[in-house]
Order: C-alpha cells, then structure tokens, then sequence
C-alpha cells in the first residue's frame, strides 16, 4: 500500500515536472515567434524609407532647427528673440545632426557614387565645398554666441543669415538634382547596400527612439527658443505684416 502510494507520489510529481517544461517551452516558442515577429516588421519599416527619404527627412529636421537661426537673425517684432542657451543648443544639435552626421553620411557614401561615374561631378565639387563652409560658418556661430554675443551684432547675424540661405538652396539642389539620380549611378544590388550602410548609420546615430525621438528633441528646443508650432509662420495676408515681419502688398 505504501509502495502504491509513492509509486502514485511519483507519477504526479514527473506529470507536473512534464507539464511545467511544456509550458516553459511554449512560452519560449511563442517568446521567439514574437521577437521574430518584431525583428521581420522593423526591416520591413526599414525598407518601407528609401535612400532619398532618409537624406530628405534629415534635410528637414535641419531645417526645423534653421527656423531658430533665421529668427534670431530676421526677428518679428511679437517674437522674442531665441535665448543665449537656445542658440547654443542649436548650434549644438546642428553640428552634431548636420555638420557631422547627414554631411558626412553624404560625403561618405552618396558623393563617392556620382563622383565614380563621372555623373555630376560639378555640382558634388559645389556640394563638397559647401559642407566645408557651413561647418566653419556654424563653429563661427557657436563660438559666438557661447562667449555672449548679441544677435543685434552684425558679424553673428550676418553668419546666421548665411548659414540659412546656404543651407536652404543646398538641401534644395540636393532634393531635386542629386538625390533622384541615386538609382541611376550604382547596380540595384550596391543601391540596396547603400541603403542599408544609411539605415545603420541613422540606427547608431538616433538610438533606441529613432527619428520620432530626434524630432522631440527638436520640437522641444524650438519650445525654449519661442517658437510656439507651424501656425506662428502662417503670412498675414493684406497689409498688415507677415509672419517673418516683412509688409506684403
């Protein structure tokens, strides 16, 4: 009887045993289904951004950030003028989203295909040129302004105007020129290698939060430096003055 008993112990004990290790195996497979799962949708988000759309929105938080330079440099009289610490912050994330990331980007794996087949060649030396002169422009701008230098003062804004009416026919030239030629100069096979040296790239640069995190710290520098959203810039038709401060007619 005793025997029995035990015997019957024993089974349980080993069925619960059985059990719990199916369970812990389920919940592994389905752990590694989901995380399968979840690797398979961000390269297909990945691949959803194209070359050019990667280097477009990278323009655009570029020039988000140059919303601050142009209206510390061109100030409306209902605004207040970007604070000492915002502009420092500003030049700042410049540097290091545009000067020494998106320009480098560029200079490292975009102008090096136009240049191989000889393809616009002229405009990649102008383009070139450029990046050199908006990171001396800017490490300009931000020496200035950490030694407490008043945007009232003619060498800051006349950099700060530079550097914004620079910037603004560049990206211009590179979103209508340059980058829907991309397709045009490399194999299908070197363009899918190139798109994914810039998903890495931006990955490495942006972190876990990724561009979604990059435009909230952009949106919350624009907050310290006054400016309130999209609608602040909307003209004023007529002829009252606009937004930037210039009277329309």
């Amino acid at each position: 009887m005793e025997r029995d008993v035990m015997y019957s112990r024993r089974v349980m004990m080993t069925g619960a045993g059985v059990a719990a290790g199916a369970v812990l195996l389920g919940q592994n497979a389905w752990g590694q289904a989901q995380s399968a799962k979840e690797e398979k949708r961000e390269r297909v988000e990945e691949k959803e951004v194209g070359a050019p759309e990667e280097l477009m929105r990278q323009h655009a938080v570029a020039g988000r950030l140059l919303l601050i330079y142009d209206n510390a440099a061109n100030p409306d009289s209902t605004w207040a003028r970007p604070s000492a610490k915002a502009l420092v912050s500003t030049a700042q994330m410049i540097r290091s989203t545009v000067d020494e990331h998106h320009m480098k980007l560029e200079e490292e794996i975009i102008f090096p295909l136009f240049q191989k087949g000889g393809t616009m060649t002229d405009l990649v030396t102008t383009l070139r040129e450029q990046h050199t002169v908006a990171r001396r422009v800017n490490d300009a701008i931000l020496r200035a302004v950490e030694k407490g230098e008043s945007t009232t003062e003619g060498s800051l804004i006349r950099d700060l105007r530079a550097y914004t009416r620079m910037l603004a026919a560049h990206t211009a030239y590179e979103e209508t020129s340059l980058y829907p030629q991309l397709r045009t100069v490399v194999s299908p096979e070197e363009y899918e290698r190139m798109e994914r040296t810039l998903h890495e790239a931006d990955r490495k640069k942006m972190g876990p939060q990724g561009f979604a995190g990059l435009v909230a710290k952009v949106a919350e520098l624009e907050s310290t430096a006054g400016i309130t959203g999209l609608a602040q810039f909307t003209a004023r038709v007529g002829t009252e003055r606009t937004a930037m401060g210039t009277p329309t007619r």
